[in-house]
């Protein structure tokens, strides 16, 4: 398996994968893409009544003028006590066997939505 690390930027197209904890806090990537598209993604996570939970995923479909095919929220845990430490510390953050269990659960559930490609983005900062 192939692993790189790069500037956060939007792919042209695909599904974009970005980590939500518990707090619910959203990073400026995801803000300034939810601007971008109406608040689809702010008002998919109130109407799913999504909380973050490990293991849960909320699928946001894009609109085409983005390039997006769609979005996909990935709960990790993590909580308001949390908020804002270092992704590099999460074993402090949130439960490791939620990080770790994240990869599985995440390629079956892109399996199973039927995306062709898909980017992680993971910021250095999660919360506030």
């Amino acid at each position: 398996m192939d692993i790189s690390f790069s500037k956060i930027s939007l792919p042209d197209s695909g599904t974009v994968v970005f980590l939500i904890g518990e707090d619910l806090k959203l990073s400026a990537t995801i803000v300034d893409l939810d601007k971008e598209i109406a608040g689809a993604i702010t008002k998919s996570i109130r109407s799913a009544d999504f909380k973050g939970i490990p293991g849960t995923f909320l699928y946001v479909m894009a609109t085409s003028d983005i390039g997006i095919d769609s979005i996909l929220l990935a709960g990790y845990g993590g909580g308001k006590k949390d908020s804002g430490k270092d992704v590099a510390s999460a074993g402090s953050v949130v439960d490791v066997r939620a990080i770790t269990n994240l990869g599985g659960n995440l390629q079956s559930y892109l399996e199973r939505v039927r995306a062709k490609s898909a980017t992680i983005i993971i910021e250095n900062k999660i919360g506030n």
